[in-house]
Order: C-alpha cells, then sequence, then structure tokens
C-alpha cells in the first residue's frame, strides 16, 4: 500500500494507461487534427466569436476529440458565446478542410444529435468524455487581424459550398 490506501497494483494501471497511446489517438493523424482544429477556429473568426475568449486562456482552449467508427470524429469544446458544444467533424476530400456538423447561427438545441450545447448531456457522460477523450488544445487571439479574419472566411465559404 502507498500513502492514502492506493494500492500499488492499481496506481501503475493507472500509470500504465496514461503513457500507453489510447485507441482515439492511434486513430487521429496529424494531419486530420490540425483540419478539425483549423474548422474549430475558422468558425470561431469568421462568426467574431473571437473576441468573447477574453476570459480564458486564448492561447490553450481545451478540446476534447474521439473518433468514430465510420472516419468521423466526435468534438467537445468551448464555442463562446454558446457554451460547451459537442459536434461531430469531418475530414473529407473537400481541398483536405474538416467540417463541423451544425450550425452556430441556429444555435444547438438538443434535438440536433450532430451538434448541441453540452448542457442537455448527462454531467457523468460529459465527465467521460473529458477523462476518455483524446484532449488537445487550439489557441484563438481575441484581437485578431483584419487578415485572419478575412482567410478564415474564405476557408469557410470553401468548407460549405453547396
Amino acid at each position: 500500500m502507498i500513502a492514502r490506501g492506493i494500492p500499488v497494483t492499481v496506481l501503475l494501471l493507472l500509470l500504465g494507461s496514461l503513457v500507453r497511446p489510447t485507441l482515439a489517438e492511434e486513430r487521429l493523424d496529424r494531419t486530420q487534427l490540425d483540419s478539425i482544429l483549423l474548422a474549430i477556429t475558422d468558425e470561431i473568426y469568421a462568426h467574431g466569436y473571437n473576441v468573447h475568449y477574453r476570459d480564458l486562456d486564448p492561447a490553450k482552449v481545451p478540446v476534447y476529440i474521439k473518433p468514430d467508427a465510420v472516419g468521423q470524429f466526435w468534438v467537445l469544446y468551448k464555442l463562446l458565446p454558446h457554451g460547451e458544444v459537442l459536434r461531430l467533424a469531418y475530414v473529407g476530400s473537400n481541398k483536405g478542410l474538416a467540417t463541423l456538423h451544425g450550425n452556430p447561427d441556429t444555435g444547438f438545441p438538443p434535438t440536433q444529435g450532430a451538434a448541441t450545447n453540452v448542457i442537455y448531456l448527462r454531467d457523468d457522460d460529459v465527465i467521460r468524455m473529458k477523462t476518455t477523450w483524446r484532449k488537445e488544445h487550439f489557441s484563438i487571439d481575441p484581437e485578431a487581424s483584419l487578415k485572419t479574419i478575412e482567410d478564415a472566411k474564405r476557408r469557410q465559404k470553401v468548407r460549405y459550398e453547396r
């Protein structure tokens, strides 16, 4: 036994799981990750939401990612001013740009399964997501340049052309 009654074997198992890559990490390559993070930040800049990130650490906004069985990715992150959202992302053939399900202009109602506000989810499920999914970070500049915003809007147009 060690301090606070945690058996040594349990502690070793926990430490071992922190070192080994999880299934989610094995099925998400760097190109896919970068594409998803770019889709998130582009949407924030294109909608002018970047100003809402002043009160967070805008250099290190957490995002939790989990691949699904069909090559899409669930993402959980703070999309201010909407709050924390759970969305499905797809990295397709559209010039390598990821797309996000749901539209911030219409909100994220509980009936929209592939894009919903976390407030509608069970707390236990959110805790499980945040402790078992891959955790990454993106950064937002609350004082983004006009060029950054225009570039984001241009990519958004390419992403969602019909």
